[in-house]
């Protein structure tokens, strides 16, 4: 029996000095890596405290405190490396390594860490979404912004740029939706420029395209969306060529109103003239010829018309 006790009491011993010697190795392996992040060596840091968290688990409840140590700083150094990356233009690469941030903070318990990382990594589409429209990959932009809104949809400005990359990629449903959210959260006199500016830009590719009745409808949405001179110009220029009169006086009009002073005033006029002469609108258009004869340009002819008109 004394024997047996002996066996027994020398085994319970040599696990005791078993288990310390296992602690003081994990203890060791986490003080090197905390060395090692200290030093900027964040890669080498990691695979050091995911060693010293293995160790502690094999360990058991004894190494608890070691562990959780491990947990607090494994997330982070992930977030961290992922930022490393994003700099250097690493973007899927950062981004695998965000998530696995957030992977490891829900497996830690870590909820709110896990929210950093996912709000960074829209972060990181939205750095992305910027050099691809820099470089004009229009459609490449638009699809990294749309996974930073997907991410983060309170994000007014990555909906502008959305809605910058979507139009200049021919992506127009998409680009007035992301326009529509930029303005609901706050942006919207720039996004309602924008989108205005996107229309008018379409209406004069469509009027050059001799395409005047989709060119007026682009026009009309772009004053709709916000009134400019610009827009009302290319309704009635391309009113007159597809020979809605009616409508070109209508716009001439407006774009007078807005733009008084404008270098082609006298030009927009006299087009104005000679729409309220196709209407019938004779004292009207004699108004107008009268307001433009002192240029030389238009002089002799609106001498002629004022006259004939009398």
């Amino acid at each position: 029996m004394k024997k047996i006790i002996s066996i027994l009491v020398l085994s319970l011993l040599m696990f005791g000095a078993a288990s310390a010697q296992d602690m003081e190795s994990a203890t060791n392996q986490y003080n090197d890596a905390l060395m090692t992040m200290n030093s900027g060596d964040k890669v080498s840091a990691l695979a050091g405290f995911e060693q010293a968290l293995q160790d502690a688990i094999t360990i058991g409840p004894e190494a608890a405190d070691l562990a959780n140590n491990c947990k607090t700083v494994i997330p982070k150094l992930y977030y961290y490396i992922g930022q490393d990356l994003a700099k250097e233009k690493k973007y899927e690469e950062a981004v695998a390594k965000e998530q696995k941030a957030i992977s490891k903070a829900k497996e830690f318990g870590n909820t709110e860490f896990a929210q950093k990382a996912s709000d960074f990594i829209a972060d990181i589409y939205l750095g992305q979404g910027n050099d691809l429209i820099n470089s004009k990959d229009y459609k490449g932009a638009s699809d990294a912004y749309a996974k930073s809104v997907k991410i983060n949809p309170n994000n007014a400005m990555a909906f502008l740029r959305l809605g910058m990359a979507a139009s200049r990629s021919g992506q127009e449903d998409l680009a007035i939706e992301a326009y529509g959210k930029a303005s609901a959260l706050g942006q919207k006199k720039t996004a309602d420029a924008q989108l205005s500016k996107y229309f008018v830009m379409k209406s004069n590719s469509l009027r050059i395209s001799k395409k005047y009745k989709e060119a007026m409808e682009y026009a009309k949405k772009s004053s709709d969306v916000q009134p400019n001179a610009l827009a009302y110009k290319l309704y009635a220029i391309s009113a007159i060529s597809s020979k809605d009169y009616k409508a070109a006086a209508e716009g001439f009009k407006e774009y007078l109103k807005l733009s008084p002073n404008a270098k082609d005033a006298d030009a927009m006029k006299f087009q104005l003239a000679t729409s309220l002469e196709k209407l019938g609108e004779k004292a009207e258009a004699r108004k107008y010829y009268q307001q433009i004869v002192k240029n030389p340009k238009f002089k002799e002819y609106a001498l002629s018309r004022v006259k004939a008109l009398s």
